[in-house]
């Protein structure tokens, strides 16, 4: 939910940057930046759920006040950079939270149903592994206090578990805006208002599930229907514009329940420094209550720079617990 997806090259790989990364005051903004912008790459999309029967296939949010659900999230992104006679090195960020939706209202006013859920999280685990012996874990259920760059995230994501977050999700599964209490934006030192990180706020409050297009909201599109969602393109300041082709696979009986299933096919940066390797996963969505029920995304790319080769994997999960 935290980890950023934004390939760096060069401020924790010589000594200066190291000593940087393990400092207070900007650079704990800086890695909370980073953490925050992996999941605008990793987890674009929107949540959706399914309003009609499998046999209708109108496939739509559904969400009512006072619907509650419980997600257990899980990530991380291995990072190699090689960077020829400067050296190597590797990093890795490993998150897991649960989190808490509560269906706070429901506008019907407007063109779209819209649906405000506040995101609570209840417990958090963030390990932080970096060249130079760099190493740290943050987590909700240990009693001491996180050292090493662990201790530069804990005042943050304290913040973030304390306070939560709402999200606004129209009738097409697409967030509209995530809004951080005041408390979070001093905390972490950001502002929600800022390309990257609204991108990776909206994201980090969906599910790696797609947004969905007006041919699967009317029931036109049968499985097998492709289509492309592109996340932030356009924008001065924004992560890089990453396209995930997404695919209607039907319905699947799981465990007894019709499910909607969604796999991702394809990706592509805008930037034709970075290079997509692979990709897989899927989202399953429960027919009988309209609400994800697991989400699965991987993405492996090759950014290519001046002087060096970063190579990065990712994996995102999420299930619904409760």
């Amino acid at each position: 939910m935290l980890i950023d997806t934004t390939p760096r090259t060069t401020d924790t790989h010589s000594p200066a940057g190291t000593r940087a990364a393990t400092e207070g005051g900007p650079y704990r903004t800086m890695h909370l930046r980073r953490l925050l912008l992996l999941v605008g790459i990793a987890t674009t999309g929107a949540t959706i759920g399914v309003g009609a029967s499998a046999q209708e296939a109108k496939l739509s949010v559904l969400w009512n006040e006072g619907d509650e659900a419980v997600y257990l999230t899980t990530q991380s992104m291995a990072m190699t950079i090689d960077a020829g006679q400067a050296g190597t090195g590797e990093s890795v960020v490993e998150q897991t939270a649960e989190v808490s939706w509560n269906v706070e209202s429901i506008d019907e006013g407007g063109a779209e149903r819209i649906a405000t859920i506040r995101q609570q999280p209840s417990s958090m685990r963030v390990e932080v592994t970096g060249p130079g012996a760099q190493h740290g874990v943050y987590d909700t259920a240990d009693e001491a206090p996180p050292e090493g760059v662990a201790a530069l995230l804990a005042p943050s994501l304290d913040s973030f578990v304390r306070h939560g977050w709402a999200v606004q999700i129209d009738a097409r599964g697409a967030s509209l805006g995530v809004a951080l209490p005041e408390a979070v934006e001093k905390s972490v030192g950001v502002s929600s208002h800022e390309p990257a990180i609204r991108t990776a706020l909206d994201n980090l409050a969906t599910l790696a599930a797609p947004t969905l297009p007006n041919e699967l909201q009317s029931g036109a599109a049968e499985p097998g229907f492709e289509w492309t969602i592109d996340a932030g393109a356009g924008e001065e300041g924004a992560a890089p514009s990453l396209a995930w082709t997404c695919r209607y696979a039907g319905v699947r009986d799981v465990q007894g329940d019709p499910v909607a299933v969604f796999e991702w096919v394809g990706a592509a940066f805008a930037d034709e420094s970075i290079k997509v390797e692979s990709t897989a996963g899927e989202a399953l969505l429960d027919l009988a209550t309209g609400q994800p029920v697991r989400c699965t995304r991987e993405l492996e790319f090759i950014v290519t720079t001046e002087g060096a080769t970063t190579r990065v994997k990712q994996k995102f999960e999420a299930q619904r617990v409760d």
